[in-house]
């Protein structure tokens, strides 16, 4: 008898081959699919991040114009001038803009400098946030020591609510 030689079945080997490939090419399917949701999440919170950046440059831009007004308001009197005067044996305490009186009285007949301060100050600026420019101006010579520590006080106070009050003490009677 003459041997043919063996003969092998293909069948078989090549179903077992090509679940093989599909699932090599199912998971790498999946494997890019992460990538791509991976991507597309970095990409998305770098779009918030550059938003969110974007939305404080422009409130840092705000802040500056608001910053220039208050500057040329200054070179255009717009400062709120505070002054301590002594006159008629009292002081008066008055309130002016533009060389226009806001509000004068004597100090012994006011109370509360501060409520007189938030009043101006809010009748001044329509929002809290805005800008003020203020000059608290007394003679130290004149000028009763009380006085002045009560106004410097409600400034003090009244600092916090307003978020851009910039204000200072000129005496001028700079001996004392």
């Amino acid at each position: 008898m003459k041997n043919k030689g063996m003969i092998i079945e293909l069948t078989s080997l090549l179903d077992v081959i090509l679940i093989m490939l599909f699932w090599v090419m199912i998971t790498s399917s999946d494997r890019a699919a992460q990538a791509e949701n991976e991507a597309q999440k970095q990409i998305d919170d770098i779009r918030e991040e550059y938003r969110q950046e974007s939305q404080d440059k422009d409130i840092q831009i705000e802040q500056l114009d608001r910053y220039f007004s208050a500057v040329e308001g200054f070179e255009d009197g717009e400062m709120l001038t505070v002054s301590v005067t002594y006159s008629e044996n009292e002081d008066v305490l008055s309130f002016s803009r533009r060389d226009e009186v806001l509000f004068s009285q004597t100090m012994d007949g006011l109370t509360d400098p501060e409520t007189q301060l938030r009043l101006v100050l809010d009748g001044l600026t329509a929002d809290r946030d805005g800008v003020i420019l203020c000059a608290f101006v007394f003679d130290g010579s004149s000028a009763l020591y009380r006085d002045v520590t009560a106004v410097k006080d409600a400034f003090e106070s009244v600092r916090g609510d307003y978020e851009n009050l910039y204000f200072t003490m000129v005496n001028t009677n700079p001996k004392i």
